[in-house]
């Protein structure tokens, strides 16, 4: 008997492992190069903030440095001019024009309130935006309009300069709300109805309404009184600090990943796998005889199919990485290949569930993509770290790991050869063996049988009680002389 084992290698099942393994690794690799765009869109976002955040930190200094001014000013009382009952007003001054100042430098725009370049005996005390201001602080609001009306008196041209008033907001608050016809509580009605003939006179004079010739200034009168203006100032410094941290939440979430970027990266990862799909697909053509100019209407329109279906993959597949590194924060190769890990494990599933593969193939198949995933993603990650620059080191890596899993994917072809014909050798020297032994059993019995039949034979009955212990028929049934025979026989 031939114990030869004879059709043991499936050679279709290698195939479609090979076509398995090349299909996985070449699926890996175009993920990683998804993924490294993705990359740069992600790093180009995140740098762009950065460089924001670096200049409004730059701005927030400015801002600083404007109210340091102020205290660089009331540090050396003796220059400041007046008594100590009257240097808030030189002071309000001051913080007029750097709280104005300080704020446009927290928005990185252009300074425009000046006062260094103003003569402290000017009319003019500072410029705003290139409008003369007169800054009158006088307790209570009748004074106030008292020493307004005293200004345009001493310097009638000073409207026709479009100069402008600042008067204590606190003060201003109340003479709008007189304007307005609001009772004032705690102040006289004399006071009031003065309040309201000095409006009149100051637009008569003018020739223009309160409101476009007063503004309120950024201090109330208390503010600038020399027992209060640090406390002023360090409030100006915890108001630009919470302005300034607005602005910097403002930056990160303009910068944040978004629809419209999410898109531009959908589309961008869409055009990459299809241009790879083109130039792959027409590659392989040509390695097979066929050249791009002989082809036909179907080929042309089997070719725009399959590049419009990867086309699509692949836009798919960049939107899915670009959510992952936006949300959950992973590196695109790590994102890349748990995506990439994905789509194969997918695979997998409905080829099983079509009964393609059974348990312990798909199980032997997701051990074999797992490598590849991990191996190709761990080469990117290392060619990005080891060569810094953008794209080149990740693509480097990429194809490193490509060309590792091909090679493992040989090794690994080889050894499966040599371990099933070790396997199949042993498998075909334990068969001789047991054919052997059925060999050698059945010769005892053939001659066994042989001789318990044969009726020429005067052991005849000897031969047929070996026979029948040897096929183990139990000693009491076994007929051993005439004697048994005959009750045998008669029962």
């Amino acid at each position: 008997m031939d114990a030869t084992l004879t059709g043991s290698y499936d050679a279709g099942n290698t195939a479609f492992a090979d076509d398995t393994i090349a299909n996985t690794s070449t699926t890996v690799l175009n993920d990683q190069l998804i993924a490294q765009f993705i990359e740069q869109i992600n790093q180009n976002r995140h740098s762009t903030e950065a460089i924001a955040q670096l200049l409004q930190n730059e701005n927030f200094i400015k801002s600083l440095q404007q109210i340091d001014k102020v205290r660089d000013f009331i540090g050396d009382l003796q220059h400041i001019l007046g008594n100590n009952s009257t240097k808030h007003g030189e002071i309000a001054e001051q913080v007029e024009v750097a709280v104005h100042n300080a704020r446009q430098a927290l928005h990185g725009q252009t300074m425009t309130a000046d006062i260094d370049s103003i003569s402290r005996t000017s009319p003019i005390d500072y410029l705003i935006d290139g409008i003369p201001f007169q800054s009158k602080f006088i307790n209570g609001a009748n004074s106030n309009l008292n020493h307004v009306l005293d200004h345009l008196d001493k310097y009638p041209d000073f409207i026709e300069q479009h100069g402008c008033y600042h008067i204590p907001k606190d003060h201003y608050e109340t003479v709008a709300k007189i304007i307005n016809g609001e009772h004032i509580e705690g102040l006289k009605s004399t006071t009031q109805n003065a309040i309201k003939a000095k409006v009149a006179t100051i637009e008569a004079k003018t020739e223009h309404s309160f409101d476009e010739i007063v503004y309120p200034s950024v201090s109330t009168y208390a503010d600038v009184q020399l027992g209060n203006i640090e406390n002023t100032l360090n409030n100006h410094d915890a108001n630009l600090a919470n302005e300034n941290q607005q602005i910097k939440q403002n930056i990160h979430a303009d910068h944040s990943a978004n629809f419209a970027e999410g898109l531009d990266a959908t589309e961008l990862s869409a055009m990459i796998n299809g241009v790879i799909s083109l130039v792959a697909t027409v590659y392989q053509q040509h390695k097979a005889g066929k050249s791009i100019v002989n082809y036909t209407i179907k080929d042309w329109q089997s070719l725009g199919l399959k590049v419009g279906k990867d086309a699509i993959a692949g836009g798919i597949t960049g939107l899915v990485i670009y959510l992952i590194t936006n949300s959950v924060g992973l590196a695109a190769p790590l994102a890349a290949f748990l995506v990439s890990f994905a789509k194969a494990i997918s695979a997998l599933l409905q080829q099983y569930n079509k009964g393609e593969i059974n348990t312990k193939e798909f199980s032997n198949l997701a051990k074999i993509r797992l490598s590849q995933c991990i191996t190709i993603s761990l080469c990117t990650f290392s060619g990005q770290v080891l060569i810094p620059i953008p794209f080149v080191g990740a693509l480097i890596g990429a194809v490193a790991g490509q060309i590792l899993v091909n090679f493992t994917k040989t090794s690994l072809h080889a050894d499966i050869q040599q371990q099933l014909a070790k396997f199949t050798a042993e498998l075909n020297a334990r068969k001789q063996q047991i054919f052997e032994q059925i060999d050698a059993r059945f010769k005892v019995s053939n001659d066994l049988i042989a001789a318990a039949c044969n009726t020429n034979d005067n052991n005849i009955d000897k031969n047929s009680i070996k026979l029948a212990r040897y096929l183990k028929v139990s000693e009491n049934k076994i007929i051993k002389n005439k004697q048994q025979l005959d009750d045998f026989m008669l029962s």
